[in-house]
């Protein structure tokens, strides 16, 4: 739940400072994050029907919000093959072995 209101917190914050986020807070699920600090959400719309919720990322480094039209694991499917680009992600960012760490990370659930 901590990085659910690390994220929560960000995106208020980012608001705050005239950003746009086209989500509203309380929409937005935190399911992943790059080495970069980019975060990629689950858009939890329409409420109560996970199966239909969409993913979206957004730049660490950046106000772009692209969304993906389709759930996490078709997300990661397409964005880790290659076929799927995601335009706040380093142009370098598919390995040729991708590394999965826990989210958050083992280190920071001792703490």
């Amino acid at each position: 739940m901590e990085s659910v209101d690390r994220a929560a917190e960000i995106l208020d914050d980012l608001r705050e400072s005239g950003g746009k986020v086209p989500y509203e807070t309380n929409e937005l699920l935190p399911v992943g994050k790059t080495d970069n600090g980019d975060t990629v959400y689950w858009v939890t719309r329409p409420e109560g029907a996970p199966n239909s919720w969409t993913v979206v990322a957004n730049g660490a480094r950046n106000m772009k919000w692209p969304h993906f039209d389709g759930g996490i694991v078709d997300f990661l499917v397409a964005v880790l093959s290659g076929a799927h680009r995601v335009d706040v992600f380093p142009n370098d960012f598919v390995r040729a072995e991708p590394v999965f760490d826990g989210y958050p990370s083992p280190d920071a659930r001792r703490r």
